[in-house]
């Protein structure tokens, strides 16, 4: 996983790349972490970029979520592509997080 943070418009926003898993949950925690400390209430995560999302990193984001909305934040994920979108639309993502789809990518129903 390549990411990188940001904060922009009173936002933090996380661009993740590559591949997402449990390799990566040091990385991903750190910036959760920041974020739990911060004033900032809201998070964006930008996943154009993310080929591929294994089980661990859904659960990344799925307790990512559950302990950032303990606190009044929230998280959105923006834009999964490819098979990142279609694990998303499978695992039904958009019932538990805000998910922007890309509109060049949106899923067919099966």
């Amino acid at each position: 996983m390549k990411s990188y943070k940001t904060i922009e418009d009173g936002k933090i926003v996380i661009v993740i790349r590559g591949e997402m898993g449990f390799e990566d949950r040091a990385v991903f925690w750190s910036y959760i972490k920041d974020f739990q400390d911060s004033e900032i209430d809201y998070m964006l995560i930008e996943l154009s970029g993310l080929e591929f999302i294994d089980s661990a990193g859904m659960a990344l984001l799925l307790n990512a979520n559950e302990q950032i909305a303990g606190l009044g934040k929230k998280i959105t994920l923006k834009h999964p592509i490819g098979q990142v979108s279609k694990m998303f639309y499978v695992s039904r993502m958009s019932d538990i997080l805000e998910v922007i789809e890309a509109p060049e990518d949106k899923p067919e129903s099966a």
